[in-house]
């Protein structure tokens, strides 16, 4: 079991987060920490556990600890990415809400093959 094995130390490591250049769903940490957490709803407890053990990790590359909700929606909405799903201000914040825990009552991520 290569990927739970090395998942938490390869998902959080500096070198990796560093490669992960943006905040997208499409490639950047919010979608890293999304589909971390939705395999982690179809794993095994053992998997489960370490998959969302680095969820905090990635949330905190999104929205710092202690930074204001303001703050972070400011931010998030101003970026040059813009309001868009993939790559924009949509599907960071939805995301990060799913993944922090309000899981949404629609299946918004089945266009990603992941629901």
């Amino acid at each position: 079991m290569i990927w739970t094995t090395n998942a938490p130390s390869l998902a959080c490591s500096p070198a990796q987060l560093r490669a992960t250049v943006d905040a997208g769903l499409c490639h950047g940490v919010s979608g890293l920490a999304h589909l971390a957490s939705r395999t982690a709803d179809d794993a095994s407890p053992a998997t489960a556990a370490e998959l969302r053990a680095v969820l905090p990790c990635l949330l905190a590359t999104l929205i710092p600890p202690g930074a204001a909700p303001e703050e972070a929606t400011t931010a998030l909405v101003s970026d040059p990415a813009g309001p868009g799903l993939l790559d924009g201000a949509a599907g960071i914040a939805l995301a990060a809400l799913s993944t922090a825990g309000a899981k949404p009552r629609t299946s918004w991520d089945a266009c990603l093959l992941i629901a």
